[in-house]
C-alpha cells in the first residue's frame, strides 16, 4: 500500500488509498523547555570529555585557596550534635561536630569543574515546599539527589498584635513558643539555607576525601599563622564578625569562660562557631546550650548567661501564675527540654531567645 506523508509545524497529514489522516500538533513551552533543558545537559558532557580534569590540578587550586585567610576562617564549621554517655565517669557530654562549611563546597564547584548541581522545586503548597537538590560529576556520571522539606512557618517567643499562631510548645527554657505563618521573605531565607546545605553534603560527597582532610589542615594552619603574627586583630574581628549576627563581646567571653585575652585554640572554635550560624547549621542559643547544659552541675551561676536565664524564667514564671496558668515552670528543668504544646515538636533550644529568628533557624 502507498502512501504519502506531508508534515509541516503545525500538523501532519498522511494520505493512503484508505483516506487521509490528518494530525494536529501544537509546540507548548513544556516541550520546548525540555528541548532546552536536553541539549544543555548534552553540551556539558561534551564538554566534561573534551575537557577532564586534573586531580592534582584541583588539589592545587584548593590548596592555595585554603591559603588566603579571609577563606580559611569561613571554610571550617563547628556546631552541637547530640550528646554522649562517658564510659568512665558515666555523664553524658554534648558532642560537637567540626567540619568543611558551605562556602568551601562553592568553592570546590568552581575549582573541581565538571560538576553539576541544580535546585527544582517539585512541590509547592501554602504549608510547604519540596526542592530537590542535584550534585553530579560529569565524568564519571555519579549523582548525589536529595529532596528538602522547607515548612512555611517561622517560630516566636511572641505575638504581633491581632496574629494567631498555628501550633504551640515549649522550648528547653520553659517558655511558650509559637509556630506563625512565614513571610516570603522569611521562606525564601528558610529555602536558601536549606539548598546550601544539602549542594555542600552533596559537594563533598563527591569530592576524594584526601584532599578534603589536606584542605581542611591547610585551613587550620593559616588560621592559627594569622592569629600568631596579631592576636589582637583577629580577637577584634571576630567580635566585629560576631556583632553582625547580634552576638556581643561578653556574650563570647563568658561562652569561652574568660576575661583576658584570648588563646589560638579559642580564636579557632569561635571562629568556626560563627561559620555555623551565619549558614544556618545551627544557632548561638543551640551552641551555648550545648556547652554549658542548665542542670548538669555548671556552678558558673554568677555569669551574665546565667544570670539571664533566671531573669527570663522568673519573668514567665509572674506571667503564668498572672493567667491562673495550672502549670508552672520549674528553674532546674532549664535546659532538660520538656514535652511539646499542641501537636508542637520535642523541645529544643533552636528558638532565639530575643523574640526574633536566630541566623539559620526556622525563623
Amino acid at each position: 500500500m502507498n502512501s504519502e506523508t506531508a508534515e509541516s509545524n503545525a500538523s501532519l497529514v498522511r494520505q493512503s488509498f484508505d483516506g487521509e489522516e490528518l494530525e494536529v500538533r501544537h509546540e507548548t513551552a513544556s516541550t520546548a523547555i525540555a528541548a532546552a533543558a536536553k541539549a544543555s545537559i548534552e553540551a556539558r558532557y561534551i564538554l566534561a570529555m573534551k575537557r577532564p580534569r586534573d586531580w592534582d590540578t584541583v588539589r592545587t587550586k584548593l590548596l592555595k585557596e585554603c591559603e588566603r585567610p579571609g577563606f580559611a576562617e569561613a571554610a571550617i564549621y563547628k556546631k552541637p550534635v547530640g550528646s554522649k554517655k562517658n564510659d568512665e565517669t558515666g555523664e553524658w557530654e554534648k558532642q560537637f561536630i567540626e567540619g568543611l562549611s558551605v562556602r568551601f563546597a562553592e568553592a570546590a564547584i568552581r575549582n573541581v569543574s565538571n560538576f553539576y548541581s541544580s535546585a527544582t522545586s517539585i512541590y509547592d503548597d501554602p504549608d510547604k515546599a519540596i526542592v530537590r537538590i542535584t550534585v553530579m560529576d560529569l565524568e564519571s556520571n555519579a549523582t548525589i539527589e536529595q529532596d528538602v522539606h522547607v515548612t512555611k512557618s517561622v517560630e516566636r517567643r511572641s505575638l504581633k498584635k491581632g496574629q494567631k499562631p498555628i501550633a504551640q510548645r515549649v522550648n528547653s527554657y520553659g517558655e511558650p513558643v509559637f509556630i506563625v505563618p512565614a513571610t516570603d521573605d522569611e521562606v525564601l531565607n528558610k529555602t536558601n539555607a536549606l539548598i546550601s546545605k544539602a549542594l555542600r553534603n552533596g559537594v563533598l560527597r563527591l569530592l576524594p576525601g584526601d584532599i578534603q582532610d589536606e584542605c581542611e589542615d591547610k585551613c587550620r594552619a593559616t588560621q592559627l599563622n594569622r592569629d600568631a603574627k596579631d592576636p589582637a586583630a583577629a580577637k577584634k574581628r571576630l567580635f566585629d564578625s560576631f556583632a553582625t549576627l547580634g552576638i556581643m563581646p561578653d556574650q563570647l567571653k563568658d561562652y569561652l569562660g574568660t576575661e583576658g585575652d584570648l588563646q589560638p585554640a579559642q580564636l579557632a572554635d569561635l571562629r568556626a562557631v560563627f561559620s555555623a550560624i551565619r549558614d544556618g547549621e545551627t544557632t548561638w542559643t543551640a551552641i551555648v546550650e550545648a556547652k554549658h547544659p542548665s542542670g548538669d552541675g555548671d556552678k558558673k551561676d554568677n555569669t551574665a548567661a546565667k544570670k539571664v536565664v533566671d531573669d527570663l524564667l522568673q519573668k514567665q514564671k509572674e506571667k503564668m501564675a498572672a493567667k491562673g496558668a495550672e502549670k508552672k515552670s520549674d528553674p532546674k528543668s532549664a535546659g532538660q527540654g520538656s514535652l511539646p504544646v499542641d501537636g508542637g515538636k520535642p523541645s529544643d533550644p533552636a528558638a532565639d531567645r530575643s523574640g526574633n529568628p536566630a541566623p539559620g533557624s526556622d525563623g
